[in-house]
């Protein structure tokens, strides 16, 4: 029976949008620095184009699982700007329950020899 104070996830956490979520579990980054992380973490298998990392990043935001960091534009000499984002409380909460449910499927698939 889920716990009563679990936040649900108000979407469908894909192995992209899990990825980014990790990226920020140990602090701020902006979104090219996560895509970097998320395509060196994955082996090459979760690729970030900016056409996805970026809408990924806004949907995130939008179900208040990160939020941009106020006054977090950066614009060095030779870089675009840069926004930098945060895993929410909810965030880091979703994010606790679906690596828990994934280390279930982990035990099953191992019960039954698949890796």
């Amino acid at each position: 029976m889920a716990d009563s104070n679990e936040v649900k996830s108000p979407v469908r956490i894909t192995p992209a949008f899990f990825f980014l979520l990790l990226t920020l579990v140990d602090g701020e980054r902006h979104g090219y620095a996560m895509a970097q992380e998320v395509r060196e973490r994955s082996d090459g298998a979760v690729r970030l184009g900016p056409g996805s990392l970026y809408w990924s990043l806004n949907r995130l935001a939008e179900v208040g699982l990160i939020e941009e960091v106020p006054g977090s534009f950066s614009a060095e000499p030779g870089e675009e700007r840069r926004r930098y984002y945060r895993l929410t409380e909810p965030g880091r909460s979703v994010l606790k329950r679906e690596t828990e449910t994934l280390s279930k499927v982990l035990d099953f698939a191992r019960a039954k020899r698949v890796v």
